[in-house]
């Protein structure tokens, strides 16, 4: 999803009359998939934060390439500690001036297509489209919550443990339509299970 604006640019800034509506048939199998398999083949909810994950990884990604070149290996930090909090500002910082700079750049070039050239608007709405939800993608990780900012209590806080191991059990399969027993922190549903 990085790059995702460079080719619609090019196309809209060097070569407009060539943008048709059947062109878009070649992402058709693409879109469907990621908008219409995926959500289905998942058990949980398929939502909008799931493009902000991908966004994400693709940020990461090409930040570790960049280490690899420069010789610079992050190591690894533990998922809560305060570390390398720099590393997440820098992310943020260069996804939101690409993604947004890309996507008001595409939006303002499709525009002056339209009203300056007097291209089409019907051949230019649905990149017009794909290009407003990459802009609001990228505005979504841009305005993200902290880390360790969570909005479930459970997660907030550690001490909690009977609120964990309550709501650990409710996401456990029940069999033959009883609840399983909880002790000492383990489900046990028959016979004991160890951890």
């Amino acid at each position: 999803m990085i790059t995702a604006p460079l080719i619609p640019l090019t196309l809209s800034i060097f070569f407009p009359a060539r943008i048709r509506l059947v062109n878009y048939l070649v992402l058709l199998p693409a879109l469907l998939w990621l908008y219409v398999v995926l959500p289905l083949w998942h058990r949980s909810r398929f939502r909008w934060e799931t493009l902000t994950i991908k966004l994400t990884y693709g940020w990461a990604h090409a930040f570790a390439i960049l280490d690899l070149i420069r010789g610079r290996h992050m190591a690894w930090t533990a998922t809560g500690a305060r570390k390398r909090e720099h590393r997440l500002l820098w992310l943020r910082l260069v996804a939101t001036v690409w993604g947004t700079g890309t996507g008001l750049l595409l939006i303002a070039v499709l525009l002056w297509q339209v009203l300056r050239n007097g291209h089409s608007a019907i051949q230019f709405a649905p990149m017009l489209a794909l290009t407003l939800l990459y802009l609001a993608t990228t505005l979504r990780l841009t305005f993200a919550r902290a880390p360790g900012r969570s909005r479930s209590p459970l997660e907030s806080d550690p001490t909690n443990h009977e609120a964990k191991v309550s709501h650990a059990t409710h996401q456990l399969p029940h069999r033959g339509g009883r609840a399983p027993r909880v002790r000492a922190g383990v489900a046990v549903d028959g016979a004991e299970r160890g951890l």
